[in-house]
């Protein structure tokens, strides 16, 4: 899905929560993944951050951001 935003994260995390409330401020499409609730999508995002668990976990394009805001 090139060009796609791709948000893994926890519905709990409040650093998820405000990134999904920014990208929607700015109009910015997205794809949510609930690395709670997916074992699936938490298994990508491991693999997209080498093991990192931290949330979120913001893919856009090649770039790859952990953390929002203040993390």
């Amino acid at each position: 899905m090139p060009g796609d935003i791709l948000i893994y994260g926890k519905d709990d995390c409040p650093y998820t929560v405000e990134a999904k409330k920014e990208f929607a401020r700015q109009k910015i499409p997205y794809h949510y993944y609930n690395v709670k609730k997916n074992r699936e999508a938490y298994a990508v995002m491991l693999k997209i951050t080498g093991g990192s668990q931290k949330v979120p976990v913001i893919v856009e394009g090649g770039n790859i951001r952990i953390g929002f805001g203040g993390t």
